[in-house]
């Protein structure tokens, strides 16, 4: 699968509402920057800065009423939502791309939230 092809796959997860696009854009931008930082060879940069990109994706497996509630989730949808980064690691899983099984890698983390219908990511 080409990058583009990724990089559309992505942008149909930042499609879902203005703060996951925006978080994405952020993540791959920080990860680019830390990886420079860290003096990584050119190669792990793009993996990391490529991987960045994906960490959502499960998102696309979300409800609609929960993932763009305006309100506070309950605990139900935030368990629910909580499920988008094992529905990414299965997209990205298994795939012959090392680019692929390092998003799916960065899916498979933890979450909590902040009590505004939003989910913030932990390392």
């Amino acid at each position: 699968m080409s990058i583009e092809m990724v990089g559309r796959l992505a942008g149909a997860a930042e499609l879902r509402d203005e703060d996951t696009g925006a978080h994405i854009a952020r993540i791959g931008f920080y990860s680019n920057k830390i990886a420079e930082a860290m003096g990584l060879s050119v190669e792990l940069i793009e993996a990391i800065t490529f991987s960045g990109r994906l960490h959502d994706i499960g998102k696309i497996g979300i409800s609609d009423s929960i993932l763009l509630k305006p309100g506070p989730l309950t605990r139900e949808e935030f368990e629910t939502i909580k499920t988008h980064t094992t529905i990414g690691e299965r997209i990205l899983s298994g795939s012959a791309y090392p680019r692929h099984q390092t998003g799916g890698f960065n899916c498979a983390k933890s979450s909590r939230t902040v009590g505004r219908g939003a989910a913030i990511h932990g390392a």
